[in-house]
């Protein structure tokens, strides 16, 4: 698994979506990264929350992590690459019912 910054992340994302444009999947997934908080005599402030977020298509993994303060920016790009690229899904084609009709 191939450790990105934030930046880096996004390209190899799109990089991924065009590679499995025609044929192909590819899977996000978001993590919270829980660290332990060490209990000694000294007093530590609680850090910040940090998500994982990686992406993979089968054969190439990716990753990267979100610091709370970046995950705003960071998830406006992330669904805009994901909208950009998710153009083959289409609303599912419902069967109309059949019912009893009198003329």
């Amino acid at each position: 698994m191939v450790f990105l910054d934030q930046n880096a992340f996004m390209t190899e994302l799109s990089k991924l979506y065009t590679q499995n444009k025609a044929k192909g999947s590819v899977w996000i997934s978001m993590k919270r990264v829980t660290r332990p908080i060490n209990t000694g005599r000294q007093t530590q402030a609680t850090p910040a929350p940090v998500c994982l977020v990686r992406a993979t298509d089968g054969k190439r993994k990716i990753a990267c992590s979100v610091s709370a303060h970046e995950h705003v920016r960071f998830h406006m790009d992330l669904f805009t690459i994901i909208k950009a690229n998710t153009t083959n899904l289409q609303k599912p084609k419902r069967a109309r019912k059949s019912g009893n009709t009198a003329t």
